[in-house]
């Protein structure tokens, strides 16, 4: 029909006039309609052809589209990616390792989440995200929860303290010091304060807060001293605070959450393989998990 005359469609197509006719007739037979007329040494479209013509351009434009569509997936253009965490990581970490990432993958486009460690385990359950990071595992048959990384705490103290020359600290050096605390529902809370009761060590508790970064703010500013993973010590939260190893000393371990019942990715994969190797880089008092799934 484009081609206007048979003819010009077998030149068109490097096929013979009669094999170009032999192709409309098979055409004709195969849907049952009469495709052209014939009329005086020319073939005419009829209107049943001109809507078969107009289907058949929608479908050849909508495989188009298919065949780009996939070759983007496969470069993870138009993808996205949901990651949750709870927020001394996402503050510090996730960031960095997240602009990495799209840096090398620019048609990716991500959504971090930053929820409390028992809110990621509610949000596991229900398969609202592409992976989580919390300091909780989770034991449900619909999620992978696999241990991450394992962190030491560090000891921040404000610029000028008195034990800020010190490059590792015992529970007794805190006797008596100003202490910045988490708040009353951070199960790390609970961990600190059972770790110096054991050690017999008696510290001075001058306000509890509910983030690490906010902690950070409160040392830097001369309000005590107090304990925070080292990602956030080593952070720029962190910046112009003294930081100390801690001997023996008390460490968390972040998980990494998979909901079993969310469609894996291409992209969910290549960049859970990007953070084992960000991980893997060697960080004073951080200790990279082996895991699998």
């Amino acid at each position: 029909m484009e081609s206007r005359s048979i003819s010009r469609a077998a030149d068109a197509l490097h096929l013979t006039q009669p094999a170009v006719s032999k192709l409309i007739q098979s055409l004709e037979a195969e849907c049952g309609l009469r495709l052209f007329e014939r009329q005086r040494q020319r073939v005419l479209p009829t209107a049943e052809a001109h809507l078969y013509l107009d289907e058949a351009e929608n479908l050849f434009l909508n495989l188009s589209r298919l065949g780009r569509l996939a070759e983007d997936l496969k470069a993870m253009v138009h993808t996205k990616l949901t990651i949750a965490c709870y927020p001394a990581l996402a503050i510090d970490l996730m960031p960095q390792v997240l602009n990495r990432f799209q840096r090398q993958n620019p048609g990716a486009a991500s959504t971090l989440l930053i929820r409390s460690s028992p809110r990621l385990s509610d949000m596991a359950i229900a398969q609202q995200f592409d992976l989580g990071i919390s300091m909780l595992p989770v034991n449900h048959p619909d999620v992978i929860s696999v241990p991450l990384l394992r962190e030491n705490l560090v000891v921040l103290m404000p610029p000028g303290h008195h034990l800020a020359g010190r490059e590792e600290l015992r529970p007794r050096d805190l006797e008596g010091e100003e202490f910045v605390s988490m708040g009353h529902d951070d199960r790390l809370s609970y961990k600190i304060d059972e770790y110096f009761l054991k050690a017999g060590v008696t510290r001075r508790i001058v306000g509890r807060v509910a983030l690490a970064a906010a902690v950070c703010g409160f040392v830097r500013d001369g309000a005590g001293v107090s304990l925070v993973g080292p990602l956030t010590a080593t952070g720029p939260v962190a910046a112009g605070v003294k930081v100390a190893r801690l001997r023996p000393p008390i460490h968390t371990v972040s998980n990494l959450l998979i909901p079993k019942l969310r469609p894996a990715s291409a992209i969910r994969d290549q960049f859970l393989a990007y953070l084992r190797g960000a991980l893997a880089e060697p960080l004073p008092e951080v200790t990279a998990l082996d895991w699998e799934f």
